[in-house]
């Protein structure tokens, strides 16, 4: 009896289910596992990652996949607890998107991106991406997608979420089955990126709002950057940024010390700065380091309240302050029809380029054709494909290239920076495949390989330890003198072995080099040839006296009136010269114009000779312009050539250790 009243209820609640759905359109299942959602119309895709990924799919190809962390989809390789990082790489990618109907869709999401630069600077192993396909194989690594990122934003909080939106083209506009996806990559180094609220939506992308104000200028005086365009290059030296002057920092804190008021401000060392007058989300604003002074004087909002939403442009560096992009050593403002500070001279009057590379490529970029790029390590921009964690050399080939310098008003240019240079040779024999130049033209291409470039190198000193820095010193051709957009580039490459060139203050000035004032130091122009000493087979400690050179040139080393005789050391790859000895140089037909010497440096000391250091070719005699371990003789003209290590004594003083010799003849 009981068994059949079971029965007869069953069916009783089967027929009222059935009656009461009859006319009820059925909703789609939602797979989050939060229940069913009605369709939108004009809605193919909306998901907030805020507990799953919803319809999308992950798919790592290796290491930390994306993960559903603080009501958002995040991708880095990076682990907050044991503070290590994975190289990584992985997909999120969204179910199929039927676009048969559609007239036009656009993609849109919310995000937090972070550590994507190096304080600026593009770390080319970090990627973020936005993709699409219509082909899609069910692997997104044998997929062929294209790429829709186009710019994003870098945050500077974990609170401050930007908008993307993209229009979705036209060739996916009709097709049944387009996917789109997120992905990311890191090495050693990883980005976090943060997602939420992503949509697909028909019809095209509106304008946001919030959308920050595209980045704008170009850091000259002519063309300032604007913040947002400070905020994304994140670390230059001695370049011009304008804003509006929003508030100050009060505190130690910048995300929760930013006042954006002038009212109760008690601070005189420091302004925000922003795109807009209006502005009040720190994120968007830079901070200002005011220095004591006139500059401070003028600006600072306890003295100076009505400077609030006023446009300010200043002179300085960007760098780091308040742990996020700022200005400081700022040396120049301009605020109103008011002047304050030193203005940096302009072209012809002084410094054309000036760049520490301390913390950053400044107003340089990077060109890397493969391999390792250049990179900011230890204070200096570096070259080198030899990673020392893994000990594995990586065949390379990379270009440092300068902004467009304009030499209209020039008369004369030099070149100069410090550098260290090791590891380009083995037993005094060039590492094959290993280039280290300095370059320059006037025509660039906006692609450094297809630029057709003058070499400029001369000869560079290989250096003996990581703290000896050599001098660079050269004058820019006469060719380039006059020319507007002349660019200057440091290039390196290797093979299966790496030379490393770290470079530091590179400064492009008005003048000769090493000032101008130095008869037997200006430019040397016309044929060179180069003698590296190391090359020719010498025993340690050996008299050197005659060295025949293959252009028919001669190289004759005397001991005169000194103590002892020229001598070959293997440690100095190169010949001492002593008090009083000579090093002639005779050519066969030819007129000698210049000549350089590259010479040894050791424990602080560099060998470049007795400060009666002199030359003479015929009745001409002069001095020579030293610049580190370069010793560079100018203004002759004669086939023989004649250098003495002249001293006040027959011995003592400071020796001339000769590694190469460079002549320069008369074109």
């Amino acid at each position: 009896m009981k068994k059949i009243f079971r029965t007869i209820m069953a069916v009783a609640i089967a027929a009222l289910t059935f009656t009461a759905c009859e006319d009820v359109p059925a909703p789609y299942e939602n797979p989050n596992g939060q229940g069913t959602k009605d369709p939108v119309e004009g809605e193919y895709i909306n998901e907030t990652f805020a507990s799953n990924f919803g319809e999308f799919t992950v798919h790592t190809v290796t290491g930390t996949p994306w993960v559903i962390d603080f009501g958002t989809a995040k991708a880095s390789g990076y682990d907050n607890s044991s503070q290590v990082t994975t190289p990584s790489e992985s997909y999120l990618v969204s179910p199929m998107i039927n676009l048969s109907n559609s007239k036009g869709a656009h993609i849109e999401f919310e995000y937090i991106l972070r550590y994507i630069t190096n304080y600026g600077t593009a770390d080319p192993s970090k990627i973020v991406s936005v993709l699409i396909t219509d082909a899609y194989t069910g692997d997104p690594t044998t997929t062929n997608w294209e790429n829709i990122t186009g710019t994003l934003t870098e945050g500077r909080d974990w609170s401050t979420f930007s908008d993307y939106s993209c229009n979705i083209g036209e060739s996916y506009i009709g097709k049944p089955d387009v996917r789109v996806a997120l992905y990311y990559k890191c090495g050693d180094d990883s980005p976090t990126w943060e997602v939420k609220n992503l949509k697909v939506l028909e019809g095209t992308a509106g304008e946001n709002p919030d959308t920050p104000q595209q980045g704008e200028g170009d850091g000259t005086e002519a063309s300032p950057y604007n913040v947002t365009a400070a905020i994304a290059k994140g670390a230059a030296s001695g370049v011009f940024v304008k804003g509006y002057i929003v508030g100050y920092v009060s505190g130690v804190s910048y995300d929760q010390g930013a006042v954006f008021s002038a009212d109760t401000c008690t601070v005189m060392t420091n302004l925000l700065i922003a795109a807009s007058a209006t502005e009040t989300a720190a994120a968007k604003c830079m901070p200002v380091q005011l220095p004591a002074g006139e500059v401070r004087e003028a600006l600072n909002l306890v003295q100076n309240k009505a400077n609030l939403g006023q446009e300010v442009t200043l002179y300085g560096n960007i760098e780091n302050y308040f742990r996020v992009p700022g200005v400081k050593t700022v040396t120049y403002a301009k605020i109103g029809d008011k002047e304050v500070g030193t203005k940096p001279s302009q072209g012809g009057e002084g410094e054309y380029l000036n760049e520490s590379f301390s913390s950053s490529f400044g107003k340089f970029n990077v060109s890397t054709v493969k391999g390792t790029p250049w990179i900011i390590d230890f204070g200096t921009a570096k070259a080198s494909g030899y990673d020392n964690a893994s000990k594995v050399t990586t065949p390379s080939e990379s270009y440092l290239v300068s902004p467009a310098i304009d030499l209209t008003s020039a008369k004369a240019v030099s070149v100069e920076f410090d550098y260290i240079l090791r590891y380009v040779t083995n037993n005094g024999e060039p590492v094959g495949g290993v280039n280290n130049k300095v370059l320059i033209t006037d025509n660039y291409t906006g692609n450094p390989a297809t630029t057709e470039w003058t070499d400029i190198t001369g000869t560079l000193t290989e250096g003996r330890d990581w703290t000896t820095f050599s001098k660079y010193s050269a004058a820019v051709p006469a060719k380039f003198i006059g020319k507007s957009g002349v660019v200057i580039a440091l290039y390196y490459s290797c093979d299966s072995s790496s030379g490393t060139w770290e470079v530091k203050n590179l400064v492009v000035a008005e003048g000769e080099p090493g000032g101008g004032d130095n008869p037997g130091g200006g430019e040397v122009s016309g044929d060179t040839f180069v003698a590296d000493l190391s090359t020719f087979g010498y025993e340690n400690g050996v008299d050197v006296e005659n060295v025949n050179l293959s252009d028919g040139t001669v190289l004759t080393f005397a001991q005169e009136g000194g103590n002892n005789h020229p001598k070959y050391y293997n440690g100095t790859k190169g010949v001492r010269m002593y008090a009083l000895n000579s090093l002639t140089v005779k050519a066969s037909g030819k007129t000698i114009v210049g000549i350089k010497l590259q010479c040894d440096s050791y424990n602080g000391t560099d060998y470049v000779g007795n400060p009666q250091l002199y030359a003479e070719a015929g009745s001409t005699k002069v001095k020579p312009n030293v610049s580190g371990t370069t010793v560079t003789f100018s203004g002759l003209s004669g086939n023989s050539v004649k250098i003495v290590n002249d001293w006040t004594g027959n011995t003592g003083g400071t020796q001339l250790r000769v590694k190469v010799v460079e002549i320069t003849y008369a074109e």
